[in-house]
């Protein structure tokens, strides 16, 4: 009983599903570090911009070479100040930036996940691929053998013999390929989300569009929030770029100390520096900021059209490839093959119109794999569009 249990318990754990794939991918320590790495250099960004200038610490002593003793000794500290709320400015479109680059996280982790689900079931489908021609292969060989027996006893002609064999020997080299692309496929799944042995378990043939295009689903598109929120950036920093043309100001306040021939005496300085707007009052800076808004607005809205358009062509293949899959499934329902095998036997038709069964329901069989995985990658194409 304990052996029973031990094997059905690995026979579970070989048995991989989409959903669990994805969680181990994401786990992965390349992965998450990639995500955690844009998430931390987009947070670094907000964090360089918007703060005051260092003080400034200064000393002087002055001494004269005059009769009896003449010093002088300063102890400064300055401060620059910005009046104009710039500084503020600067922080808010870092903030908004932030924002940018957080919906810009949001489509590289769909994506990211998207590409694992359709390794997957890029998995699953060469599997398939490789099953179909190996259960051909297999009939298609008795069928061979069968005919050697009936060749030597002279009841059919060497010929059939002969075309059935090369028939079997291009269907072995199709077969090889099938096997390599399936392990290849499964091979890099299984590095992907650090596994030895697993097998992909799922549905090919997706579930049907239910939902239309909205407007309200385009909106919520992480491409038009990271172009939303860079042009208020934009027009944030045109904003601070105008008010730039206030001065800056330095406040100092220090002590000084003063020594003349027997006389000491000390005392408080303070001092005020103002710029002076007269060369630089960030004219440039003002015009690129505004330029750089209306750019990113006019590509927000150019955007919009083409995710418009991108989101319909999506549930157009969705639905085109699925009904043409079900189609074929409906057309696969009763095989060809054991109709013209007992034909063949019989003698009512010769080894081409056999091969020709054996290639039609061979290529029905594939066709059908190709349409299922076809709707299945629009079908993920689809919810990576809609962040589900």
């Amino acid at each position: 009983m304990l052996g029973l249990l031990l094997l059905n318990n690995l026979a579970l754990a070989a048995d991989l599903t989409e959903w669990a794939a994805v969680d181990r991918a994401l786990q992965q320590p390349d992965i998450a570090t990639q995500l955690e790495a844009r998430r931390a250099l987009a947070r670094s960004e907000m964090e360089r911009v918007g703060r005051w200038d260092n003080p400034q610490v200064e000393y002087a002593r002055e001494t004269l070479d005059t009769p009896g003793s003449n010093e002088e000794t300063v102890y400064l500290l300055r401060q620059r100040l910005n009046i104009a709320g710039v500084k503020g400015l600067e922080r808010q479109s870092a903030r908004t930036a932030l924002d940018a680059a957080e919906a810009q996280l949001e489509s590289r982790k769909r994506e990211i996940i998207s590409e694992i689900r359709l390794l997957f079931y890029q998995a699953i489908a060469t599997a398939e691929q490789h099953r179909t021609l190996q259960t051909w292969h297999q009939r298609l060989d008795k069928l061979t053998q069968d005919l050697r027996v009936r060749t030597a006893a002279g009841d059919t002609s060497r010929y059939d013999q002969a075309r059935l064999e090369r028939e079997l020997a291009l269907l072995t080299g199709e077969l090889l390929q099938a096997r390599s692309e399936a392990e290849s496929a499964e091979d890099h799944l299984l590095l992907l989300v650090d596994m030895e042995t697993a097998s992909p378990t799922g549905d090919l043939l997706p579930p049907a569009p239910t939902r239309v295009v909205t407007p309200a689903i385009i909106d919520n598109h992480p491409s038009l929030h990271a172009l939303r929120a860079k042009a208020d950036s934009a027009a944030i920093d045109q904003k601070a770029a105008k008010r730039a043309r206030w001065p800056d100001i330095t406040l100092g306040l220090g002590q000084r100390e003063v020594i003349d021939g027997g006389l000491k005496a000390d005392g408080h300085v303070v001092s005020v520096a103002v710029d002076i707007p007269l060369f630089d009052r960030a004219q440039g800076e003002a015009s690129a900021a505004g330029h750089r808004s209306r750019l990113l607005r006019a590509e927000h809205a150019l955007e919009e059209h083409h995710l418009m358009a991108q989101a319909r062509r999506i549930q157009r293949d969705w639905s085109a490839q699925r009904e043409a899959a079900i189609a074929l499934q409906q057309s696969n329902t009763h095989s060809l093959i054991p109709m013209a095998e007992a034909a063949f036997t019989a003698g009512e038709i010769n080894a081409m119109e056999l091969i020709d069964a054996y290639r039609t329901e061979i290529a029905g069989r594939q066709a059908l794999i190709h349409r299922s995985l076809a709707a299945r990658q629009a079908y993920i194409q689809w919810q990576t569009f809609i962040g589900e």
